[in-house]
């Protein structure tokens, strides 16, 4: 991860500043390399220290958070105000892996917390670095004694799996490490059945590539989940969050609102005090309104369709019409796709909606295929569906 700081730091700057050169005496970054194709990995370049290089850790436990911080509203302000949270991050702070990281024991403090409260079964990290705060979230796991850290780093996964080969007590146990870029890995995200409720997203800080890892993860995020961007006083990162609220009204910042965008660089506008996060938590339902919202692709096991059924989270509030489009794709010699749309009027105090979709399919067979549903909702109040679009292909 790179930063660029001002010619005059701040004090905390000046600290991360002395960390990072002490890091990089010793460590030398890989080259970045490149690969566009999700079969042939990322290749790291050759470390200029080797492998069998040893590091320190701490052995014991990080204090554990109490349990009478319970998820719902304001869970991030409500975990920072605990008088346990201190604790928690002097550990962090006095572990010798803060100085193989660049983010700060409050923000390991925090990633921390959240996976002990919210147990987790997928946690997502894109981009590791030297994995100070993959540790931090496998210390939370450990304790919850569930969950895996999916660790996405496609230049020092080399060097990330020999420190993680000497982690302490077992807590190797808890993490995955895919030598992969965001795109390649998000692409194989629902064939490996990842569903994350935590996405910590500290990759490319450019405005295209940190828009990107914000709208896949929000796409397979589980209601409720979190995403939590670090960087947010650079501009690409601060823009992608915006850009990604002004598209989703629904979702919720914690703490604070980000600021106007008055500024590509401002180092004031994080979220959350002692951190450089904005922290973004998804609504607790599936949220669709006059925008069409697409479910993204999915893998699908025959050439036809026979319906798609919407349970709604909460009775309809007024009259409207969903508009729903079913894309059924094949794969093979050939592409061949088919679409089926139709609109449903629904009455107040509707739970759900079942549209059949017969004789709903491709003319002929294929090696693969997928189904997209996309849907439109005409009230003024979104629709809340309390799953995604359950598809079926039964006779």
């Amino acid at each position: 991860m790179k930063r660029t700081l001002p010619i005059r730091c701040p004090k905390q700057g000046r600290r991360l500043l002395r960390r990072a050169r002490s890091l990089l005496d010793r460590i030398a970054v890989p080259a970045r390399a490149h690969s566009g194709s999700d079969s042939t990995p990322v290749q790291d370049q050759p470390l200029s220290v080797p492998p069998s290089v040893a590091f320190t850790f701490r052995t014991d436990s990080a204090p554990d958070f109490s349990a009478d911080v319970l998820d719902g509203p304001n869970l991030v302000a409500r975990i920072i105000e605990h008088a346990q949270f201190r604790k928690i991050v002097d550990f962090f702070a006095d572990n010798p892996s803060a100085q193989r990281s660049l983010m700060s024991a409050n923000a390991q403090a925090l990633l921390y917390c959240l996976i002990r409260i919210l147990k987790p079964s997928d946690v997502i990290e894109i981009g590791i670095y030297h994995c100070g705060t993959s540790e931090a979230i496998c210390r939370a796991l450990a304790a919850n004694g569930c969950g895996v850290l999916h660790a996405v780093e496609p230049f020092t996964a080399t060097l990330a799996r020999e420190i993680v080969r000497q982690w302490p007590n077992g807590i190797d146990r808890f993490i995955k490490i895919y030598d992969e870029t965001s795109m390649q890995f998000f692409m194989r995200a629902e064939e490996r059945n990842i569903k994350p409720s935590i996405v910590f997203i500290d990759g490319d800080h450019s405005v295209e590539f940190a828009h990107f890892d914000i709208s896949v993860s929000a796409r397979i995020l589980n209601p409720s989940g979190f995403i939590l961007i670090d960087n947010v006083a650079q501009p690409g990162p601060f823009l992608a969050s915006k850009d990604f609220l002004a598209a989703n009204p629904s979702w919720t910042v914690e703490t604070s609102q980000l600021p106007p965008i008055l500024k590509g660089y401002d180092r004031s506008r994080a979220t959350v005090v002692g951190t450089d996060f904005a922290v973004l938590r998804a609504p607790p339902y599936h949220v669709v309104d006059g925008r069409p919202r697409s479910f993204g692709p999915v893998k699908w096991s025959s050439k036809f369709l026979t319906g798609v059924t919407l349970t709604f989270a909460t009775p309809t509030n007024e009259d409207g019409v969903v508009s729903a489009q079913i894309i059924l794709r094949g794969f093979g010699s050939e592409l061949r796709e088919k679409v089926f749309e139709t609109n449903v009027r629904l009455s107040k105090g509707s739970l759900g909606v079942a549209i059949p979709s017969d004789g709903f399919a491709l003319d002929r067979s294929f090696n693969s295929y997928s189904v997209e549903s996309v849907l439109r909702w005409s009230g003024s109040q979104p629709l809340l569906l309390a799953e995604v679009p359950q598809l079926a292909n039964s006779v």
